[in-house]
């Protein structure tokens, strides 16, 4: 449990009707965050990536501003990505849990069955060095997504409890997520270096401190959802990232993530859009048995 005295701090300017409330639900939140540390790194599920990017006409740079009387004209390219999908931790990272992914199909296109790429994910994932890990990020990316997103499916774990202090919390609106009552609870970012990783146009990771809300039953301050936005300056025009993750209690006995909807925008204007499906998790094992081959590569993107 986390102590009343640290959540008297981080409700400092909360108003005080609220703040025995807001202090149970981070109490819930950073006991689910921890447990998702726990059990996270143990399962594995399918993810569909369904993303829609623009493709930008006229000679507009993304992050630049048009000619005058110009308006971009987009046009959108569609992908659909499915891949076995888990978590583990880097070596030499301090950032905890990474996902990772094994790619099944691209575009309807199959690269490899369902069943080869869980058995190669699990053995990458449960491997005691990172040069699988590693190599299954370097290979995802070369399937050529626009603006790809990664790392929100542990995004729970930015509310763990020794980063609660890294936030200023206030009390959000009510309202219904599915079926529950819920009530938010807005953060800002104030400390700490904990940020989602965007690969920005360009290929250039960014970190941006955040901002956003978490959604909590009212019945037990269950943690339902997590909307995340980040705003950046490039040249003259503003770039907003914004997310919405849905998190749904496993029989595993945590949170886990059932779908993350990411927006990107330039401007006014939104330029991708990733929509992440994940069927239910289910616990690996792996066999020490099985050696990795440099044949498990996918082939290179067109």
């Amino acid at each position: 449990m986390v102590p009343r005295a640290l959540i008297a701090l981080v409700l400092a300017t909360a108003p005080a009707p609220s703040a025995e409330t807001i202090a149970d639900a981070l109490a819930r939140l950073s006991e689910e965050a921890e447990a998702f540390a726990l059990i996270a790194p143990q399962v594995l599920s399918q993810e569909t990536c369904r993303q829609k990017a623009a493709k930008v006409q006229r000679g507009l740079h993304l992050g630049a501003a048009p000619a005058p009387g110009a308006p971009p004209q987009l046009s959108f390219r569609v992908r659909e990505i499915t891949s076995e999908y888990g978590f583990a931790a880097l070596q030499d990272s301090k950032d905890g849990l990474h996902e990772f992914r094994r790619v099944i199909s691209v575009d309807g296109r199959s690269i490899e069955t369902a069943s080869e790429a869980r058995r190669k994910l699990s053995l990458a994932l449960a491997d005691p060095g990172d040069r699988e890990r590693r190599r299954l990020l370097r290979d995802f990316e070369r399937w050529g997504l626009e603006g790809a997103v990664t790392d929100f499916g542990q995004t729970i774990l930015l509310f763990v409890r020794r980063r609660l202090a890294d936030y200023q919390f206030t009390p959000g609106e009510s309202g219904r997520i599915g079926p529950d009552q819920a009530h938010a609870i807005n953060f800002r970012q104030s400390g700490g270096t904990q940020a989602f990783r965007i690969f920005d146009r360009g290929d250039q990771v960014v970190h941006q401190p955040l901002e956003g809300r978490v959604w909590v039953r009212d019945s037990d301050s269950l943690p339902l959802r997590i909307e995340l936005r980040s705003v950046r300056k490039q040249e003259r025009r503003s770039l907003v990232d914004v997310a919405v993750i849905d998190y749904a209690m496993s029989a595993h006995g945590a949170l886990l993530p059932a779908s993350v909807l990411h927006r990107g925008y330039v401007g006014e204007h939104m330029v991708v859009e990733n929509s992440l499906q994940y069927s239910t998790f289910r616990r690996f094992a792996a066999s020490a048995e099985i050696k990795f081959t440099e044949s498990d590569e996918p082939p290179p993107k067109n």
